[in-house]
């Protein structure tokens, strides 16, 4: 899988609009929420509170980290596709680029540095 230009903007955008990291869980003597890594366990990202209007259990959310953390589930994995499929390109090149020099190497009668040693 390959990931387009216009893929990686608007997960780029999705970063730069959500509440910055890093984050961190908080968990003890309450309702678990989850808060920038800044000393305070305020639950800025995440918190579950009761609905002002019904009392009912809800989360306090901003729309942006919202958006953030539902697509993370698709973004990351995505990532983690292009970046192997972008090494196994990498290490092909550097495959083909060694035999390349050891043909030429060869051809020439030069000793490359690491032949020289053996």
């Amino acid at each position: 899988m390959s990931i387009s230009n216009e893929q990686l903007d608007e997960m780029q955008s999705r970063c730069d609009e959500a509440t910055e990291g890093p984050w961190v869980w908080h968990d003890g003597n309450s309702w678990r929420r989850l808060s920038v890594d800044d000393g305070h366990d305020d639950g800025g990202v995440l918190c579950p509170c009761n609905h002002p209007h019904d009392g009912h259990p809800d989360v306090k959310c901003e729309k942006n980290d919202q958006i953030f953390i539902s697509q993370a589930r698709t973004d990351l994995p995505a990532c983690i596709s292009e970046i192997r499929r972008l090494r196994k390109k990498i290490d092909a090149y550097k495959s083909m680029e060694k035999e390349r020099w050891k043909s030429a190497s060869k051809a020439f009668g030069i000793k490359l540095e690491k032949d020289a040693n053996a």
